[in-house]
């Protein structure tokens, strides 16, 4: 069975596909998490109550499946789960 391969959706010069868009998720990331900083409330609102949903997510399913002496790898299994 031959792979199907899609043509890429952008494409600069001599940067390769997948680095362009590892750069294109981390200025998404710097952008979501410097609005969500901005106004760090007691009470979250916004993009802030977006983050921490997000966040909860992560270490409840790492609580579920490794237990939470798991929480430890918790940035390496959220940057995994980014590119998956």
């Amino acid at each position: 069975m031959e792979m199907i391969e899609h043509p890429p959706i952008l494409h600069i010069g001599a940067i390769p596909d997948h680095i362009l868009y590892t750069w294109i998720v981390m200025a998404i990331l710097v952008v979501v998490s410097f609005v969500a900083s901005r106004r760090v409330s007691l009470v979250p609102t916004g993009s802030q109550n977006f983050m921490e949903m997000v966040l909860e997510q992560f270490v409840k399913e790492l609580d579920e499946t490794i237990g939470p002496e798991g929480r430890r790898y918790l940035p390496l299994i959220a940057t995994l789960g980014l590119f998956r």
